[in-house]
């Protein structure tokens, strides 16, 4: 029982949370600048009367109270309908759910490829400090760090795909389109990993345990996963899982300038348009996936250090 209290606590915290992230949600479209039905109407291009605009308004229920709109809104979540979308005509659900699987295989891509970079490159980096590969993996971070990710896109597109014709520059159609974006943002996104990871390495080596494993004779490749890797995993699950989360509303750019038909994507897009119901249901699902995975990490702890357990039972 005392091992299902920490999900059951953050069960209901999840539930709190998705309460006020729709609360969110559905504020800021309610303050947002324009109108729904104005742009339903497309009166730029076509004339439409006032009676016209408000006779939609009044199907749409914009004319109806606040907290009368927020209820109907938060009972469709629930059940998840988001409404239709204003630029397709289809329910919102339907155009996320053929957006969101290129957003997910691009972040499950470039996290695993993060996550490859950064025990090679940091494991490198530490088991060689202040030698000649040690700085060759810093100025990695340092000019990774410092590229915009859109800048270092485009650059990858010139090379490969339009002076080399290696690669295709946009689309998802094959796999080798996932190759430039996943390469773009991990660049971008594996420096910090590398060098916390680096530095926990290098810290943890040095630790009583690790000394006192090797002065026993058990081998160094035993120390390493059993204790030295272990005891560093802490620090780098936490910003790892949070960047997952991240990653999956934060591919925006890189989507944009690849042409990949993702949720980031449909979001600028959903959002010139004024298709608010779109951008409501990215909030609450990216907000959602964020907090699960927080959730999944937190847990996780009690995995990589049981002392955590332990001190949260002792604390009860």
């Amino acid at each position: 029982m005392r091992e299902a209290r920490p999900v059951l606590r953050r069960l209901i915290q999840g539930v709190g949370f998705f309460f006020v992230l729709t609360f969110i949600s559905f504020l800021i479209v309610q303050l947002a600048p324009g109108d729904a039905a104005l742009s339903m109407l497309k009166v730029d291009t076509v004339a439409v009367t006032e009676a016209e605009i408000n006779a939609l308004r009044d199907q749409l229920g914009l004319n109806d109270p606040v907290w009368q709109r927020y209820g109907r809104f938060l009972a469709g979540v629930v059940h998840g309908d988001f409404g239709t979308s204003v630029m397709t005509g289809k329910p919102v659900m339907t155009e996320l759910t053929k957006a969101f699987p290129s957003t997910l295989l691009l972040a499950t891509v470039t996290m695993a490829t993060v996550v490859v970079l950064t025990f090679v490159l940091g494991g490198v980096a530490a088991r060689r400090p202040h030698t000649l590969a040690d700085k060759a993996v810093g100025l990695f971070c340092m000019v990774g760090a410092a590229l915009p990710t859109f800048w270092l896109g485009l650059l990858l597109i010139d090379l490969f795909a339009v002076r080399l014709h290696l690669l295709p520059s946009s689309g998802l159609a094959t796999s080798a389109g996932l190759i430039l974006p996943t390469v773009a943002l991990a660049v971008a996104i594996a420096p910090p990993y590398i060098k916390i990871l680096r530095g926990s390495l290098i810290e943890a080596s040095g630790r009583e345990f690790v000394r006192a494993a090797r002065a026993r004779g058990v081998h160094e490749w035993v120390i390493f996963v059993k204790h030295t890797l272990r005891d560093s995993l802490i620090p780098l699950v936490t910003i790892l899982g949070v960047s997952l989360g991240s990653l999956l509303g934060g591919t925006v750019i890189v989507e944009i300038t690849f042409g990949i038909p993702g949720v980031g994507k449909l979001a600028v897009e959903a959002l010139a348009r004024r298709d608010y119901g779109v951008v409501q249901a990215f909030i609450i699902i990216v907000g959602m996936a964020v907090f699960v995975i927080n959730m999944l990490v937190d847990l996780s702890y009690r995995i990589l250090d049981p002392a955590i357990a332990l001190k949260g039972a002792e604390r009860r």
